[in-house]
């Protein structure tokens, strides 16, 4: 039986800077799953029927596995401003299929 993760303690007491209007402007690989599915607010559901054009239905970013060094990326443009003071970042039903680490860079738009 899986359950679903606790809710971060940040989320109860900021503003969520990724309202509807928040959108992916730049990822370098969506082979699997695009990457709007990280800012999909709703819980992750796994339907074992459902399919697209890029394989299984996913709900989260998937791309391919890289063979090569580097890493892969996106850019999101939130769609408010404001001070971030967490990022969920949930691989709940990533079961085995995971990135082992990640980072995060935050600037403000025009920031060089």
């Amino acid at each position: 039986m899986t359950t679903t993760p606790p809710e971060p303690s940040f989320t109860r007491t900021c503003v969520n800077l990724s309202p509807p209007s928040s959108r992916v402007i730049f990822a370098t690989d969506e082979w699997f799953a695009a990457a709007d599915n990280l800012l999909n607010p709703n819980p992750p559901v796994f339907d074992p029927a459902a399919f697209c054009a890029q394989g299984k239905v996913m709900d989260g970013w998937e791309s391919r596995r890289r063979r090569l060094p580097g890493h892969d990326f996106c850019v999101v443009a939130l769609g408010l401003p404001g001070v971030v003071h967490g990022l969920e970042l949930d691989t709940y039903m990533f079961s085995g299929n995971y990135v082992p680490r990640f980072s995060v860079e935050v600037r403000m738009a025009g920031d060089k």
